[in-house]
């Protein structure tokens, strides 16, 4: 009842009177509309919003691979096979690679009894177990050695197929990366 007594006597402020009361927020000068980079598509193979780790590396990838590949390519579907490969493959050896560092930093972590990292603190007095300790460790070192001696060879191939000589992304070869792994 009471509020149509405030209507009926003109004490309720109409949508129109509210909206004139409020404060009127500036806006700076309008922005010219730019359109997004010609590789931020997705039939080019970007990914509007990447949540997977390989899918950010496949995002921060595709620019530079675009600018040098995808005049060279028939189509947009032959550029995206030749990306996703040569991405797929770069992603493949840099988990490769941090999985090896992760295998290092597990051999010389100190606060680990079981690795090496123990035996190497300055307070350490050798004891005979250790040995065994050690030795455990030396083949672990080995292995990440082999291991290491074969991503090298992986990434000078990879990196032959991939980049020219002074350094630059080849954009003429057909195919800049190994069908298998």
């Amino acid at each position: 009842m009471d509020i149509q007594f405030r209507w009926q006597h003109g004490n309720v402020n109409s949508s129109s009177d509210a909206a004139a009361q409020r404060p009127v927020k500036e806006m700076g000068p309008l922005k010219p509309y730019r359109p997004p980079p010609p590789w931020k598509s997705t039939s080019l193979g970007y990914i509007p919003s990447p949540k997977t780790p390989r899918a950010k590396f496949m995002n921060s990838f595709l620019p530079e691979f675009y600018k040098t590949k995808f005049k060279h390519c028939k189509n947009n579907k032959q550029f995206v096979k030749e990306c996703h490969g040569t991405g797929r493959e770069l992603y493949h050896l840099t988990q490769q690679v941090d999985e090896i560092n992760n295998q290092i930093k597990s051999i010389i972590n100190k606060d680990n009894p079981a690795v090496a990292g123990a035996v190497l603190d300055e307070d350490h007095t050798l004891i005979p177990r250790d040995n065994i300790r050690v030795n455990k460790n030396i083949q672990k070192a080995m292995q990440i050695i082999a291991s290491l001696s074969l991503i090298d060879n992986k990434i000078k191939t990879f990196d032959s197929k991939l980049f020219s000589s002074n350094g630059k992304l080849k954009s003429r070869s057909r195919r800049s990366y190994p069908q298998v792994l």
